[in-house]
This record gives structure tokens, sequence and C-alpha cells, in this order.
């Protein structure tokens, strides 16, 4: 399906993951562990799959010169893959700068942003193309089309300008089996910056194996991006990539960074079964539901390695629930966590406050439970409205929001809401209170992974070893980060500890 025998593309393609942390009017931030961006990665391999020359430039690992690096590379096209925020506005910089060195070059944004907000970012003069959704099938066939001047409009998928106006094509349908795409181009970044520390000296990264979630959660932009559909590699196809991570690049840590990596039960249990059948080594963890969970595939998920969940819990509060149209309850939450406390696996949580309509008597809630509950790490964040979610939509119509209406503006909403410039709560209480409960939630975490790794090392002495090891190498690199800095590296190098 990939790639057309004897047929060798001239053109040079050069993709970018602009930075998450670019900020021109605030300090610059010590930047968190980095990801690698997959979305690029599968563009990449099926581009490279066809013969295109490709390069990958990850602004978060590789923060060089835009001008330098753009002359250097001499790209044919420029396509950068853009989230909402602050990325937004180092791929506006990036962009700008391209249309000035080479004015003919096109340049094509992809991403969650550019699928959600098409038209209001094609109208920019810099932005020649946009990929909607999916991108490996309509990058490739677009970067066809540029070089063999052939009309675009057939390529699915796509929106573009003609005669200063703006065209799409039909859409592009979702890729059912992910397994006929190629490997991830990991050859393409510098691995060594994406591979993180444990606690206990294991190199750590993380992968994706699924698109997507089947439920709708009125916070989440993924029922939109993904049309409620999930896909996934076969767990045939995810244990060859582990070992492909473990051989290549001696991990001994994977996690699963996607949407929902437990939404089919048949495939969680039969890749457990062929970690254990095939002994590879390998601890991980993912992101979870809180659902009814079975004691015995949980006995078996800790057998095969997972050390811990990312669960989605947002509230305490059984009416926010409802709001957020999660379709759990607070026993499903605690049998959840008591469960994975009886089998060894650490329960995390994420939570949201500051959510439309909250009240003092919700913020209580939430915070009680998190009291309550026996658990690993607790991520708080406040409320932010992103485009494709229903929230979005509720706070628009209810007159308690605003939208941007130009891409320089989504890039700097994050910052107006979070410091609350001009910004009015969505509920009852400020956002300088909701910032201080967050920092103390943050105090609390420190006093948690204290308490986690002596359990840990009291199981199994055989790890002081590798902890000595491990805690000696970020104690040099905490010296040399900010505070911030500290807290994330600090956070996501001690959170898989079972």
């Amino acid at each position: 399906m990939f790639c057309e025998v004897g047929v060798v593309s001239q053109m040079k393609v050069l993709l970018v993951n602009p930075s998450s942390s670019f900020n021109p009017y605030r300090p610059k931030m010590t930047k968190p562990p980095l990801r690698i961006p997959y979305g690029l990665a599968y563009v990449g391999s099926a581009l490279l799959h066809n013969d295109v020359n490709v390069s990958v430039w990850d602004r978060n690992a590789e923060p060089s010169d835009i001008k330098t690096t753009l002359k250097r590379q001499q790209p044919d096209v420029l396509g950068l893959s853009v989230l909402t925020g602050r990325a937004i506005l180092d791929a506006i910089n990036i962009s700008e700068k391209a249309k000035e060195i080479y004015p003919d070059v096109p340049i094509v944004w992809g991403g969650y942003h550019s699928t959600l907000l098409p038209e209001q970012t094609l109208r920019e003069p810099y932005i020649d193309y946009v990929v909607s959704g999916d991108g490996e099938y309509t990058m490739m066939e677009l970067v066809r089309a540029i070089e063999n001047g052939s009309p675009v409009k057939n390529v699915a998928g796509l929106y573009y300008k003609k005669h200063s106006k703006i065209k799409q094509t039909k859409p592009r349908p979702l890729i059912q089996n992910l397994d006929e795409l190629p490997f991830p181009a990991w050859h393409l970044f510098k691995m060594e910056k994406y591979i993180h520390y444990t606690a206990f000296n294991e190199r750590q990264i993380n992968l994706n194996t699924s698109r997507g979630c089947p439920f709708n959660c009125a916070f989440c932009c993924e029922p939109i991006f993904h049309k409620r559909r999930w896909r996934y590699n076969s767990s045939h196809r995810v244990i060859a990539m582990i070992r492909f991570l473990k051989d290549n690049y001696k991990c001994d840590h994977i996690t699963f960074r996607e949407s929902l990596f437990v939404a089919n039960i048949k495939r969680v249990e039969q890749i457990c079964d062929r970690l254990i059948a095939e002994k590879l080594g390998i601890g991980w963890d993912c992101p979870a539901r809180i659902m009814n969970w079975d004691r015995a595939l949980l006995t078996k998920m800790k057998k095969s390695g997972c050390t811990s969940f990312e669960f989605g819990i947002e509230t305490g509060s059984p009416r926010l629930l409802k709001l957020l149209n999660k379709q759990i309850n607070l026993d499903q939450v605690e049998d959840t966590f008591r469960k994975c406390n009886e089998v060894g696996i650490i329960a995390c949580m994420n939570l949201i406050v500051g959510l439309p309509t909250e009240t003092r008597k919700d913020l209580e809630m939430t915070l009680s439970l998190i009291n309550k509950l026996k658990h690993g790490i607790v991520a708080v964040f406040i409320f932010t409205p992103f485009p494709g979610t229903k929230l979005y939509d509720f706070v628009v119509e209810e007159r308690m929001f605003v939208p941007p209406q130009t891409l320089r503006d989504w890039g700097e909403f994050n910052d107006k809401i979070l410091h609350g410039e001009s910004i009015k709560p969505f509920g009852e209480v400020s956002r300088r209170e909701l910032t201080g409960i967050t920092q103390r939630v943050r105090d609390k975490n420190a006093r948690i992974v204290r308490k986690l790794i002596l359990q840990k090392l009291l199981k199994n002495p055989g790890k002081l070893f590798g902890f000595t090891i491990g805690i000696t190498k970020h104690a040099y690199t905490y010296a040399l980060k900010s505070t911030v800095g500290r807290h994330r590296e600090f956070f996501e190098a001690f959170k898989n500890i079972a």
C-alpha cells in the first residue's frame, strides 16, 4: 500500500514538532521530560516508505536557531504538527521565518488544533495547507501532488487555498487497522533525549499503540478528532514494538502514552500473556479507566510488569461527574483503587478543578476524595476550555468565555487563563486559590513518592544498587535545574516504582 516500486521522490520534507514551552512574553522555564511525538514519527515513516527524503525537527529536543536550521535543511515541503497553546506561537514563528527565506515552499499544518479549527488556521498567510485527522496517507499524497504538479483537490483530508478562498477536499476515512502502518521512524529522532531514568536507574520511554477513545467525556476533544473510534495495534504488533525498543535502545520500562490503553480487555490480556511468556523483563504503566475491574486481570497485569495506572477521575463531585459525562461513580473509584492496592499496582489519578459551575462544596468533595483513597501521584489541572470539547461549547454559549479569533490569540490563551489575566473563574473558587491548591497537592506528592520508594526498597533490597545510581544521577541533574524543572523531573522519574 505504501511504496510504489521504482518511484523515487526528489522532494525533501521537514517535519517539525513546535516547542510546547515557547512563550516570548515570559521567562524560559525548564521543559518537562521529552516524549516522542508519535504523530510525526508515523508520518515520517509513511513518507520514508514512499522514498521521500524526510527529516524531523523536534523543537522540544533541539531548540536551535530557526533560520539557521531552515537554511541547513532546505526543505521542499515544511510540515508542522500543532497542539493548542504555546506550541502555536512557536509554529507561527517557524512558519513566518520559513516564508521569509523560502516564499514558494508549501507550509502544511496538522495535528489537533489545525484539525479542530482548520479554516481559522488556514486564514493565516503563512499557511498553505491543513491536514485534517490522520496524517499518514494525506501527507504522502499531498507531497506527491506537489511534486508532480497535480491538483490537490484529489487529496482526501485536506484544506487548501485557491484564489484566496478556503477549499476542503472530501474527508479521509480513519485508518482502521494501525498494523498496516510501518513502525514509527524512531531513527529520525535523537532517541537518547527521549529516554528517562526511573528512580531505580531503569531506562524508560513512551510508546503509543492506539488512537482515540470510545467514550465521550465533555472536557476532551478526542470524540471529535477521532470520531469516538478507538483503533489499535494488535497484541503481536505491540510486543514487536516493545522488543524493538528493548533491543535497539535498551529500554527497561514502557509508558503507554495514549488516550485509553485498556479499551479492549482481551487485547490487554493478550499483551500481558505475551510479556509473561516471552520474559522480556519490561516494566510498564498506562492510562486506565475506572470500571468494574477483575482482580485476576489486575494480578496478571502486575505479573507482566505493570507498575502503575493513571486514572482520569477528574472530580469527587457526583454532580460534576454527570456534567463531564464520565459514566463512572465514586463507589467504582473506591473499588478500583482498593483492588489495585491489593495486587500491588500503584493507582495514580488526574483531577480537574475550576470546572464550569463548580461550587466550593464540589471542590471540597474532590479534595476529600484525595484524602480518602490510598493512591500514588495526584495530578491536578485547572480547567481550560479547549476547542472541540462539549465544555468549550458550554462556556462559550453561557458567555463565560470569549474564544480567541486568531492563531496568535490561541497561542497566548493558556497563559491568560492560568494566570487569571482578564479571565473570570468558571466556578465559585478564584484562580488564585485554585493555584494554591495545585501547589499543595504537589508538595504532598513529594511525601507520597518518598514513602513509596521506601516500601519498594524494603520489599526488594536488590533494588538498592540501582536506586543509589539513579538518585545520584538525578541529584546532579536537579542541582542544575530551576524549581519548576525539579518538580517535573522528580515526578516523572519516581512515579513508576511499584
